[in-house]
C-alpha cells in the first residue's frame, strides 16, 4: 500500500525530479507562511509539493521537496531558498483551509522489478554526453538547462539516471510532466533515448551551418 501524508501544495511552471535541487524566490505571503511551516526545526510539515501549474490546469502527480537553506532576505521581506526534491506523489483529496493549499498525497514507486538493462542506461547517458559537448560548442544554447551549462547525471544527488538526465534537458514542461509520471525506469529511459535521438541531429546540423556561415568570406590561409 502506497505510503500517505498531508502536505503543503505550491503549484509552478515547473517540474521537479528526485534528487534534484530547486532554487525558489518566495515573495508572496501565503508561501513565507509555507516555508516558515517548513522549516526543518521545528515546523508544522517536513516538506512541501511542487506541481506543475499551466494556465487554468494543475497536475495531479508532484514531487514533494524539503528545505534546505534560506538564502538572501530582501526589504519586501521576500527571499531565496533552496530545496531538495525527494519522493513522487499523486493528489487523492485537497484542502483550502490554510492560507496556501494543502492535499493528502499517496507517495509513489516504480511498478515492477526495479532490473534496468544496462545497455539502455549506457544509451541514454552516452546520448546526453554527446548532447553537453554539442552545446558547449554553440554559445548560448537554450536547449539544455534552460540556458546555462548542463548539469552532469551524476550531480544530482542521488536520483535514479533517468531523472538526473531530465532535470538537465531542456525539453517542454508536458515532457517532463510525462516522464515524471511514468512508473519504469526503462520506460523512462527509453523515452530520454527517443528523444535524444531527435534532438541530436538537428544540434548537429545547426552547428555545421553555422560555421559554414561564419567560415564565409573569410580569407583563406596557405594550407587550407
Amino acid at each position: 500500500m502506497a505510503t500517505t501524508s498531508l502536505i503543503p501544495l505550491f503549484p509552478l511552471s515547473i517540474v521537479v525530479f528526485p534528487g534534484q535541487l530547486v532554487p525558489l524566490h518566495i515573495f508572496e505571503e501565503r508561501y513565507k507562511e509555507m516555508i516558515a511551516d517548513c522549516h526543518p526545526d521545528g515546523g508544522s510539515f517536513d516538506h512541501f509539493g511542487i506541481i506543475l501549474a499551466t494556465g487554468e490546469s494543475i497536475a495531479s502527480t508532484g514531487c514533494s521537496v524539503a528545505v534546505m537553506e534560506r538564502g538572501q532576505t530582501y526589504p519586501d521581506g521576500a527571499f531565496d531558498m533552496v530545496g531538495k526534491a525527494e519522493r513522487r506523489f499523486t493528489v487523492i483529496e485537497s484542502f483550502e483551509n490554510r492560507p496556501y493549499q494543502t492535499a493528502t498525497v499517496a507517495f509513489l514507486e516504480d511498478e515492477g522489478i526495479a532490473h534496468v538493462d544496462p545497455t539502455l542506461q549506457e544509451a541514454a547517458e552516452e546520448r546526453y554526453t554527446k548532447l553537453i559537448e554539442l552545446a558547449k560548442r554553440e554559445k548560448g544554447s537554450r536547449l539544455v538547462g534552460g540556458g546555462g551549462e548542463a548539469e552532469p547525471p551524476d550531480r544530482v544527488s542521488g536520483a535514479l539516471p533517468s531523472f538526473a538526465i531530465c532535470a538537465s534537458l531542456g525539453m517542454d514542461l508536458r515532457q517532463k510532466q510525462q516522464i515524471l509520471e511514468m512508473r519504469s525506469e526503462s520506460e523512462r529511459l527509453q523515452r530520454l533515448v527517443d528523444y535524444l535521438d531527435q534532438l541530436l541531429p538537428a544540434l548537429q546540423s545547426r552547428l555545421e551551418q553555422t560555421t559554414r556561415v561564419k567560415s564565409n568570406g573569410r580569407p583563406r590561409r596557405k594550407g587550407d
